[in-house]
């Protein structure tokens, strides 16, 4: 496993690419960078194509969106979810309804959300979607 997942375990990979595809189809579409970044992601976590389509359909309707108690899968989850969120530039009011319910259940408050978000972004700017 490469050494940025190390200390998330074969299923929390499995629960935060689902989680990322979720994520990805809440405005109803993947948008072609969305779609890059998911690949990259499955890449990343070394799970097979189909598997991957399986754990997308999932995420998709919304199904097994669950969160581990490992502190390295949350710090994960929530950096790949900013990252996915931030890859096309636009913040969605759907994504951010859905970083703000993960931040939530990771004991982010919005304040320590917004600044993580921040931290992560670098010098990228987001603009919301009208």
């Amino acid at each position: 496993m490469n050494a940025d997942i190390e200390g998330v375990s074969h299923n929390g990979v499995r629960r935060i690419y689902r989680v990322l595809c979720n994520l990805a189809w809440c405005d109803g579409e993947v948008a072609e960078l969305e779609r890059k970044l998911l690949e990259a992601t499955r890449n990343r976590f070394q799970i097979e194509p189909h598997e991957a389509a399986t754990l997308e359909a999932q995420g998709k309707e919304g199904q097994s969106l669950g969160v581990g108690r490992r502190d390295a899968e949350r710090e994960l989850m929530i950096d790949t979810m900013i990252d996915m969120v931030m890859v096309d530039g636009v913040l969605a009011t759907e994504e951010q309804e859905r970083l703000i319910k993960f931040g939530v259940t990771f004991g982010l408050n919005q304040e320590a959300l917004a600044k993580r978000i921040v931290a992560r972004a670098g010098t990228r700017r987001l603009k919301a979607k009208e």
